[in-house]
C-alpha cells in the first residue's frame, strides 16, 4: 500500500523531492542531520523528517532504500516529540560501509550502530513482517520519515 503524503507535512523540507509510483523520492541538502548535546557538542536540527502527528499507540511500517555513499549518508524512520526528545533507526554509512544505526535523545543524544555485511537493495527495519507496535511517550508525538544525504522510498505509515 502506497503512503498517503496528503496527509504529512515536511519538518526541514528537502531541497528535491517527489511522488512517484507510490513512492516518495527525496534528495537531501547539504550537511543536514539531527543531533542533539554529542560528547563533541553537535547541536543539529536541521535533517528532513516527513511526518503525521499521532496521539497513543499505534503502528508504523517502512521499508527505503539510499544511495549510501558519503559519511552519514542515511535513511529510516523517527519517532519524535520535540527537537530534544526523539528516536530515529535506519542504515546509516559510516566508516567506509551500511551500518544500522539507532539514535536516542533525551535532551542528549546517544547513537549506537553495527556494521552490515549483507548487500541489499531494500530495508524493513523493524521484525520480519516490517510491523513495529510503537507507544510513545509522552502519548502525542509525531511519527514519520528522517534522512540526512539519502534517497527515501517508504512503503506506507499507518
Amino acid at each position: 500500500m502506497p503512503i498517503d503524503l496528503s496527509r504529512m507535512s515536511w519538518l526541514n523540507p528537502p531541497p528535491e523531492s517527489r511522488e512517484e509510483n507510490g513512492r516518495l523520492i527525496a534528495r537531501s541538502g547539504f550537511e543536514t542531520d539531527f543531533w542533539q548535546g554529542t560528547y563533541y557538542g553537535f547541536h543539529r536540527d536541521s535533517g528532513h523528517f516527513l511526518h503525521q502527528t499521532r496521539n497513543g499507540d499505534f503502528t508504523a511500517e517502512t521499508s527505503f532504500a539510499g544511495r549510501y555513499e558519503a559519511l552519514y549518508d542515511q535513511a529510516g524512520l523517527m519517532i519524535r516529540h520535540d527537537e530534544k526528545h526523539w528516536v530515529k533507526c535506519g542504515i546509516e554509512f559510516t566508516d567506509g560501509a551500511r551500518h544500522f544505526s539507532v539514535v536516542v535523545t533525551n535532551g542528549r543524544s546517544d547513537w549506537s550502530a553495527f556494521r552490515l555485511t549483507d548487500d541489499f537493495e531494500e530495508i524493513r527495519p523493524c521484525h520480519p513482517h516490517g510491523r513495529c507496535p510503537l507507544r510513545p511517550v509522552p502519548h502525542r508525538c509525531a511519527a514519520g520519515l528522517a534522512h540526512g544525504a539519502a534517497r527515501l522510498f517508504p512503503a506506507r505509515t499507518h
